[in-house]
C-alpha cells in the first residue's frame, strides 16, 4: 500500500479508528475502494466489521484514465477484474 498512498495509515491503523469509532457508537462504514485483484483481503475487512459496521467493496475501474495509465490498469484488463470480483 505505501507505494499507492505513501502518508496514509496502514490498514490495520485504519481498522483500529473504525472500530473504536464503532464501539462508541458512532454509524460507521468501511468502504474498500478500489478493490485489487491479489492484494485486497475482502474477507478480513468483513471480519473486522464483525457485523457492527457495514461493509462497502467496489472493484477497481480501469476505466478511469488515469488508473488505465497506472500499473494497476496495465497489468489488468477490466473485465479480469470483474471476474474476480464476483469470484
Amino acid at each position: 500500500l505505501d507505494d499507492i498512498e505513501p502518508q496514509a495509515d496502514t490498514g490495520a491503523e485504519r481498522i483500529a479508528t473504525i472500530e473504536r469509532l464503532a464501539d462508541a457508537g458512532v454509524d460507521v462504514q468501511l468502504h474498500v475502494q478500489p478493490w485489487i485483484p491479489g492484494m485486497t483481503d475482502a474477507k478480513r475487512m468483513v471480519e473486522a466489521a464483525a457485523g457492527r459496521f457495514k461493509v462497502w467493496i467496489a472493484p477497481l475501474n480501469i476505466q478511469n484514465p488515469v488508473i488505465a495509465r497506472s500499473r494497476w490498469g496495465k497489468l489488468f484488463t477490466q473485465r479480469e477484474i470483474n471476474e474476480a470480483y464476483v469470484a
